[in-house]
């Protein structure tokens, strides 16, 4: 019997359990998508967590880094350190794990800290100083010098909260790069433009720019690198005048590559790699009319030079090059580089070098000093008691007793009358009125480092060796004399003869004067300078000096065992001639009251207004661009308060480029100049007899097979040298050593060169 009904509601209620089926499957298969979705976003969560962490980590270690570097670069510049030891370098950074207060702050790194922030310094053997070694600079744009370079590793490892962490790790090198190395190593702007033919060997460094030009139809020409900090300027003159206007059209060879320039010979083709930097179509400087960098130049004001990289770097090869393109500055150990702007203390720069002690001197400025760092002194003042052991010290020695003299009463036959005659010549406390009035005075000392470590004072046995010589006379290598006929074995020289034929008389000496164009003459051009001999001579230029015979020397130190060597061999000689030298804070008379600072006192020396340069410091009382030497914010003229007192007729106050008069006795400009006291701050040293093997090496007569021994001449004055120098005609043999001249300002004289 059929039931229908029944077998439809077996089917219907069938399609219902399908249907759930599905339904289940289908979220089954939904849930299992949205789990994957959720295990997906939560990985791609986490792993941009950890992204983020190392991220944070990675740029937090290198943070660290950076800042240790900056740490670093300061500890050695600001305030400088001269040789600090390991200790002093660690504690830039510190030990891992100790809380380092010299990492980067944790609030604003984001959480960040460090649990290692040191620099590993090697150590001598001693344990205690670091272990420099002697190197090769591989690269850069030192590379090729030798220095004694320290190794540092740098490491910071930087963590997170979360637990990222990130190490980091650099290696750089401390160098230590001996100036020796350098032709010329300058910290200020430095300049080229000789009137002749001039070749510079070895490597030329400034720290400011290089402004390069030669002489019409002349050249100059370098053998070795040449860097500048700032610009390289090839069209203009340090003065601010175009090469074009100032007649220093020149051509200026730099070499492409090593020697690229030794073989270059005026007349002659330039070699290959030989080339000419052009100071028009196109010009070539880094600069162009001018300078880029404004502070205290008067060219200021110069375009860029949009060639100056390819030509650097591609055509001279890194032969040449600025900031721009490599050249990084160098500085002395004490130097700082950032100074505060005046009026502000300047910090020691470059000249404290050379300088006698101040009061003021921190421990490692003192020692720094070449004064500390000698082994025979030469001090002259006008006061005793500036000098070692006071006035007490009977090797602290009068000179004007014992120098030949002019009177101011009666009249010798055969005595000049000049200086000591004119009503103008007042009183000076430096150097009492006597009768007769010396005309080389001032108090001297001479002393020496014995191997025991201390000083021992020769000023008398120096002294008792002769202080004179005959007139200057020519010859083919010394420029000076070949002979000392009057004192053959004196060191130190004041005076010499007027007429050797009566060498035995008391007023038949002059001192020993020239005149320094460079110093006396505000603008370098004119026909008054060339042709003028009483227009020529200013009282500025007019220098007094005394001669070291560098063989007489010599011959002192090999009879003198107990005088102690350099450690690295040779000798270190210091001098200072402090005679006339005024204090920035005496009196307006010039009476010298204050502290003596080394300095010759006036800077009013660029006045574009004036065609002749003449001082303008009533007009303009503030410093013109480049007068700020002691870069104190303030013009000083101080040091021309006592100049030109033995042959200066313009009485009232003289400045320094107030002409050479006519004097009593009829003698007028340099003539008058060459017999005459010179009174003021107007004192310099002379280097003679220095040709190959005459130079003060060590204590015996032996030469150094291997050239390591040194002789250096350090002084806060001027220093000429006359005839060849550590080298003869034919150029550097042997036996020759290690030599430098560090001062004020060298200058080289020509063996042609006489002081008339």
């Amino acid at each position: 019997m059929r039931i229908p009904g029944a077998i439809r509601r077996n089917r219907r209620g069938g399609n219902r359990g399908v249907a759930l089926i599905a339904v289940l499957l289908l979220l089954m298969v939904a849930s299992a998508v949205a789990v994957a979705l959720m295990y997906t976003v939560n990985t791609e969560q986490h792993l941009q967590g950890n992204d983020q962490g190392n991220g944070l980590a990675y740029y937090g270690a290198e943070a660290g880094m950076e800042k240790m570097m900056s740490d670093l670069g300061d500890f050695f510049l600001n305030p400088p350190q001269p040789s600090p030891t390991a200790a002093q370098i660690q504690s830039v950074a510190c030990a891992p794990n100790t809380g380092c207060s010299n990492a980067p702050d944790p609030y604003s790194m984001n959480g960040t800290t460090f649990s290692d922030y040191e620099i590993i310094v090697p150590l001598a053997p001693n344990g205690v100083d670091p272990n420099y070694q002697p190197r090769t600079i591989s690269a850069g744009a030192n590379a090729g010098l030798l220095a004694t370079i320290l190794p540092l590793t740098l490491r910071a490892s930087a963590d997170r909260p979360g637990g990222e962490q990130v190490k980091m790790e650099r290696n750089v090198e401390v160098a230590l790069i001996p100036v020796f190395q350098f032709g010329v190593l300058s910290q200020s702007d430095l300049s080229y433009f000789a009137g002749s033919d001039f070749k510079f060997d070895g490597r030329v460094h400034t720290n400011g720019n290089l402004f390069l030009a030669a002489g019409a139809a002349k050249n100059l020409w370098f053998t070795g690198p040449v860097r500048a900090v700032n610009d390289v300027v090839r069209d203009t003159l340090a003065n601010g005048r175009a090469v074009t206007a100032s007649g220093h059209t020149g051509a200026v060879y730099l070499p492409t590559g090593t020697g690229g320039c030794d073989a270059f010979v005026p007349g002659n083709a330039a070699p290959a790699t030989c080339r000419a930097l052009s100071y028009n179509n196109p010009d070539e400087g880094s600069s162009i009319n001018g300078t880029l960098q404004p502070a205290g130049i008067p060219t200021a004001g110069g375009a860029a030079n949009a060639n100056w990289s390819s030509l650097s770097r591609s055509v001279y090869n890194g032969m040449v090059l600025n900031g721009l393109t490599g050249a990084s500055p160098l500085h002395l150990p004490f130097v700082k580089i950032n100074v505060p702007p005046p009026p502000a203390p300047q910090p020691p720069g470059p000249i404290e070098i050379i300088r006698r002690p101040q009061p003021t001197d921190s421990a490692a400025l003192a020692q720094s000093r070449l004064f500390s760092k000698a082994q025979i002194r030469v001090l002259l003042s006008d006061d005793p008691s500036e000098l070692p052991s006071g006035a007490n010290d009977p090797e602290n020695i009068r000179l004007g007793p014992l120098m030949g003299q002019e009177t101011r009463n009666g009249s010798p036959s055969d005595r000049d009358k000049d200086w000591s005659e004119q009503s103008l010549v007042p009183p000076n406390p430096a150097y009492p009125a006597l009768n007769p009035s010396p005309i080389v005075d001032g108090w001297l000392r001479v002393e020496y480092l014995d191997n025991g470590g201390n000083w021992v004072g020769v000023t008398d046995q120096w002294l008792a060796l002769g202080f004179s010589r005959p007139a200057q006379i020519i010859d083919s290598e010394h420029a000076v004399m070949p002979t000392n006929s009057v004192n053959p074995a004196a060191i130190l020289l004041f005076q010499e003869s007027r007429n050797c034929a009566l060498c035995n008389n008391s007023y038949n000496w002059y001192p020993i004067n020239i005149y320094d164009t460079r110093e006396g003459n505000l603008r370098d051009s004119g026909s008054i300078w060339t042709t003028n001999t009483t227009s020529f001579c200013r009282v500025g230029g007019v220098i007094n000096l005394v001669e070291i015979d560098v063989k007489n020397l010599q011959a002192w130190l090999q009879g003198h065992p107990n005088v102690k060597e350099d450690p690295n061999g040779g000798y270190l000689l210091y001098f200072s001639d402090r005679r006339g030298m005024l204090s920035p804070t005496g009196p307006a008379n010039g009476t010298p009251l204050g502290i003596k600072v080394g300095e010759y006192g006036f800077e009013d020396v660029i006045n574009e207004g004036d065609p002749n340069g003449k001082p303008n410091s009533t007009a303009i009382p503030t410093p013109e661009p480049g007068e700020d030497v002691s870069g104190d914010g303030l013009l000083q003229t101080y040091g021309g308060t006592n100049l030109g007192l033995g042959f200066s007729t313009g009485g009232g106050t003289i400045t320094p480029d107030e002409k050479v008069g006519t004097l009593s006795g009829g003698t007028s400009g340099c003539a008058a100049t060459r017999k005459n006291w010179v009174s003021g701050a107007r004192h310099g040293v002379r280097l003679i007899n220095g040709t190959l093997g005459n130079l003060p090496l060590r204590k015996t007569a032996s030469p150094d097979p291997n050239n390591t021994q040194a002789f250096t001449l350090a002084s806060e004055n001027p220093v000429y040298v006359s005839g060849n120098f550590n080298a003869n005609d034919a150029g550097v043999g042997d036996p020759h050593g290690s030599a430098a001249i560090i001062a004020d300002a060298v200058t080289l004289l020509s063996n042609a060169w006489t002081d008339d």
